[in-house]
């Protein structure tokens, strides 16, 4: 990985059917938008999963297909689940983060950085939660959209959320107080900044973008 990301995405990946696709000389991402069978997975990768649901197994294989696209041989052997449910790999300079929908998988892996990364479909249910992981400021900002635009822009907030959560990777984050988005009017541009105070006060660059009706929002930098 590292300065080679680039080049595992420009050799491995060029001309797959991703949906999207990020590289950075330390990073990469990809989408990928799931419409294949279980089968076609278990032909391609080693890894296995012990979901019950027949949905997540098919989103679990398919966001372990994109590590093996990221990271040829990818070692599943190495994979730990911490006590905190982060999946890592043992021994290893690699941070990655996956996560999937019924519809899309995503990914992002690095040798140098820290990374997170969410997708989320735009619902309406959002709605029925927001106040457990929005603080006043952008309960209060949100209240004054539509409610097609208040159902779309409060699920943006949980994906960001959810992103830096998993960048943190060791738990204990309240939503509410330790993620605090300090411009919601930025939500149109792409990458906004995000105060993280868990431990003392962080200001940490979260890039965003919609795909269809969902959101993907990642980050990677050097975890403090």
């Amino acid at each position: 990985m590292g300065v080679n990301t680039a080049s595992y995405f420009i050799n491995y990946l060029y001309a797959m059917p991703v949906a999207e696709k990020y590289t950075q000389a330390d990073f990469g991402v990809v989408v990928w938008k799931i419409t294949e069978t279980e089968d076609f997975f278990n032909e391609r990768i080693s890894y296995r999963s012990n979901a019950n649901n027949a949905n997540k197994i098919l989103q679990q294989m398919a966001s372990r297909y994109l590590l093996e696209l990221m990271h040829p041989s990818f070692p599943f052997s190495q994979l730990h689940k911490m006590d905190n449910g982060k999946v890592v790999l043992r021994d290893s300079s690699i941070d990655f983060s996956i996560t999937h929908t019924a519809e899309f998988t995503a990914a992002i892996m690095s040798a140098e950085l820290k990374v997170g990364i969410d997708i989320e479909k735009i619902d309406k249910r959002v709605l029925k939660v927001d106040r457990k992981f929005l603080n006043q400021f952008e309960l209060d900002w949100l209240s004054k959209l539509d409610v097609d635009s208040r159902i779309k822009y409060t699920t943006l907030c949980w994906s960001i959320k959810e992103t830096v959560f998993k960048w943190w990777g060791t738990g204990g984050i309240d939503f509410a107080n330790h993620i605090e988005i300090q411009d919601p009017g930025m939500l149109n541009q792409g990458s906004l900044s995000v105060n993280f105070s868990k431990t003392s006060l962080i200001a940490l660059p979260i890039q965003y973008k919609l795909i269809g009706d969902h959101w993907l929002t990642y980050i990677a930098i050097k975890h403090p």
